[in-house]
């Protein structure tokens, strides 16, 4: 984010939320901000909290 604001980029934006079809130990390997546990609960990831922390100072 640091590199985006110092080169002048307006937005940057993940591109995935969630990888619905792998839960559990399968979603290691997703871009998703949160992990899957099953069908229907998630968790934030790390990368979760540090993107709200970073857009709760913008």
């Amino acid at each position: 984010m640091d590199i985006f604001e110092r080169e002048g980029v307006d937005t940057a934006l993940w591109f995935t939320y969630a990888a619905y079809n792998r839960t559990g130990e399968a979603d290691l390997g997703s871009y998703g901000v949160v992990r899957m546990l099953d069908e229907r609960r998630w968790e934030p990831k790390e990368v979760f909290h540090a993107m709200a922390a970073r857009y709760a100072s913008s």
